[in-house]
């Protein structure tokens, strides 16, 4: 009794399926939800489900049962036609099928175990339909953009920075600390001390030093960052970027 609790009230969904046609034997709470709680028990998985045929499941069934082999698979993108639903349900999943065998070795059903992950995958998507916005929003400025971690390390540069530090031949490598050697050596302890003070506060950073282009003529630069939103500890990102304003300077100095 405390097993059939555990097989049923278990958070990810588990069915069992006997024989070469994959009749389903058991099924859980969560599996006859994902299904939309359709006929199953004595039913082959390509009658009961045939989204799962469609979707070459069934053939992977197959041949897990004739080879005795574990299939594993994570992400799988599964569109189902529910009953009472208007429209077709969209899921992704992970999911186990294991062979199970008798005493005498032979394989005579499949064991079948997975999670419904459609709020993470779709959660990761969104992250890279964002990065990837971010990325021709940043491209398209007319300024340096940049992003960096906490310890002052730099993860992406726009063509920008590029073109300023390398006149548009090979990249310069400034990923990571290559950055360094672009800051006038009179500035690198004042601004790793602004760098210090806006991570220890998540203060805002605002700055003034020189960078050094690819001609060697160091021009100042007001550098601004911002802790992305929503991030903390050492795997927050700063976005930051960098304005020329070395006429400003001059103009204000004569």
């Amino acid at each position: 009794e405390r097993l059939n609790t555990m097989f049923e009230q278990a958070p990810g969904f588990i069915c069992l399926l006997e024989g070469p046609e994959h009749r389903y034997a058991l099924a859980n709470d969560a599996y006859r939800t994902l299904t939309g709680h359709r006929p199953l028990l004595g039913m082959p998985v390509a009658q009961a489900v045939p989204e799962l045929a469609e979707r070459g499941i069934v053939e992977v069934l197959d041949r897990c049962f004739a080879d005795g082999t574990t299939f594993r698979a994570e992400g799988v993108e599964l569109t189902l036609r529910n009953p009472g639903l208007d429209r077709p349900a969209h899921f992704f999943i992970d999911f186990v099928l294991q062979p199970l065998r008798d005493a005498a070795g032979a394989v005579f059903a499949t064991f079948v175990e997975g999670n419904d992950v459609t709020e993470r995958v779709t959660a990761e998507h969104a992250l890279r339909a964002s990065e990837a916005r971010f990325r021709t929003f940043a491209q398209a400025m007319p300024n340096h953009v940049w992003a960096a971690r906490e310890d002052g390390s730099v993860e992406w540069i726009n063509d920008r920075v590029h073109e300023y530090a390398s006149a548009g031949a090979a990249p310069l490598a400034m990923l990571g600390h290559g950055w360094g050697p672009l800051v006038h050596p009179d500035d690198v302890a004042r601004f790793r001390a602004l760098w210090d003070a806006s991570v220890a506060s998540s203060a805002p950073l605002d700055a003034e030093i020189r960078l050094r282009r690819h001609d060697g003529e160091y021009r100042w630069h007001l550098v601004r960052a911002r802790r992305s939103p929503g991030e903390a500890g050492d795997g927050a990102l700063w976005i930051g970027s960098s304005i020329d304003i070395e006429e400003q300077k001059r103009a204000s100095e004569a």
